[in-house]
């Protein structure tokens, strides 16, 4: 099977999952913004911020290490699963000690539901590293399976306890957990991940270890670091604004997110993919091919949701959650260059040069601390969204700069050029509220289709040709 087919079998995998868990998430945007108050919402984007900031740390990143290392050592595959099992147990033990830091004005009264932040960190860390399990074993439909069935839950459950039996902020927990704990079971069962629960000789685990940590480490400041890239504004926010004002920003961020969404469905088949044509010949092609297609996709979709912007925000924030749309463009900009920075970051996990990817983290993390930091006395929640973006920039700069040592990725560069000055107009047209910015902004999405459409053309003929020459 090409290079080619294997992406795209992945990415419409993928597509199934994540359309049915990130969607559905958005899907329920409504029903938070309607039945909780923008402080509760606050809180409730809290748990997930911090549930995402600490894991890395407690788990020494290890579901990173158990993927990249099944797929390369099959052999030890139960092994190097069951090591992941076993330090993610750890890490459940070191989060309860440090559930009286939740208690600190920083995160927004979070310390009051310290014990379902608890379970919910417990159940949402062992489903996700039963997912990298099952990508490591080629289980790509259990993972769909999976996935699909706890989002259901998710919904489901987060309509019976906050619409029908008024839970309330406890009600979004109950159904997080619920969602989580499900798919965790289905890959214990189904998937037979129960095999993965077993002892590993201290010999054998010491062989492991000292290739699997070595990979690891350095991936959690940098996993850490890319959630402060995206979500540490919300912890300034809350403690320089309130939460009520950290609420706004995240139901304001969950529609820019969308195009985060379309990116995940596209790195989580990619991460695969590349991995599996490593050492192969023509990999600088098959970057530059998949790049130069992901920048079209991206760029149309997230000129398009600025375009939508006002419209998804009047039926997806309700109340007062509303005003957050002013916001959307710039977030959108942002996660766009974020998207990017990732697929650049993949080539180095593809290498093994993990340590690399700290130094564009850390300056983006800095820029975005700073920015964030400096901005929002003078320009309130728009000096958080700018700093985002232009942390993303750095961050994108930084590492087209250095994965030029092993991987050389060819892009037309004035074409792309021109993308984003006309992405970059549509951006300020769209925060500022021009007059007419509706048909300006309308104009650039269609001058960038057009230049889209130029330039993947030709590669779109040669990636047809390839799959017919190797079919």
């Amino acid at each position: 099977m090409n290079k080619y087919k294997n992406l795209l079998i992945n990415i419409a995998v993928f597509t199934i999952t994540t359309v049915a868990t990130k969607l559905t998430t958005f899907l329920l945007v409504p029903l938070y913004t309607y039945y909780l108050t923008a402080a509760e919402y606050g809180i409730s984007d809290m748990t997930t911020l911090v549930i995402g900031i600490i894991m890395p740390l407690g788990t020494f990143a290890i579901g990173d290490a158990v993927l990249r290392f099944m797929i390369d050592s099959k052999q030890d595959s139960r092994e190097i699963a069951s090591i992941g099992v076993a330090i993610t147990c750890l890490s459940c033990l070191v989060v309860l000690l440090l559930l009286p830091l939740l208690e600190l004005p920083m995160f927004g009264g979070l310390g009051e539901y310290r014990w379902l932040f608890l379970l919910s960190y417990i159940v949402y860390a062992f489903q996700d590293l039963f997912s990298r399990i099952a990508r490591g074993a080629n289980q790509l439909r259990l993972i769909t399976v999976a996935s699909t069935a706890s989002a259901f839950c998710t919904a489901a459950c987060a309509v019976l306890f906050i619409a029908f039996f008024g839970k309330g902020l406890d009600g979004f927990y109950y159904s997080y957990i619920a969602g989580s704990l499900l798919g965790s079971l289905i890959f214990l069962s189904v998937g037979r991940h129960y095999r993965y629960l077993r002892l590993v000789t201290w010999a054998t685990a010491k062989r492991l270890l000292r290739r699997m940590l070595p990979y690891a480490l350095p991936l959690i400041p940098n996993n850490v670091l890319w959630m402060f890239n995206t979500s540490v504004n919300r912890l300034f926010i809350t403690s320089m604004l309130g939460i009520a004002a950290s609420g706004v920003f995240a139901a304001s961020y969950k529609i820019p997110n969308l195009l985060n969404t379309l990116y995940s469905v596209f790195f989580q088949a990619w991460t695969l993919s590349s991995f599996q044509e490593y050492r192969k010949s023509n990999i600088d092609r098959f970057f530059s091919i998949v790049f130069t297609l992901l920048n079209a996709l991206l760029t149309i979709a997230g000129s398009l949701i600025i375009l939508l912007s006002p419209w998804l925000a009047y039926w997806f924030l309700q109340k007062d959650f509303y005003q957050g749309w002013v916001y959307m463009p710039i977030l959108i900009f942002a996660l766009y260059f974020n998207s990017l920075a990732s697929f650049y970051g993949s080539a180095y996990t593809m290498v093994m040069k993990t340590r690399l990817i700290l130094i564009s983290t850390v300056a983006s993390a800095i820029i975005c601390l700073a920015g964030t930091w400096f901005l929002i006395p003078y320009i309130g929640l728009y000096g958080a969204a700018i700093a985002m973006l232009l942390s993303n920039i750095t961050l994108l700069l930084i590492r087209i700069i250095c994965s030029q040592q092993f991987i050389h990725v060819t892009i037309p560069k004035w074409k792309t050029a021109l993308t984003l000055s006309i992405f970059t107009i549509q951006v300020l047209m769209m925060t500022l509220q021009i007059p007419h910015y509706i048909e300006i902004s309308s104009l650039c999405f269609v001058f960038i289709i057009v230049i889209q459409i130029i330039v993947t053309f030709p590669l779109g003929k040669e990636v047809i040709q390839y799959w017919k020459m190797v079919r």
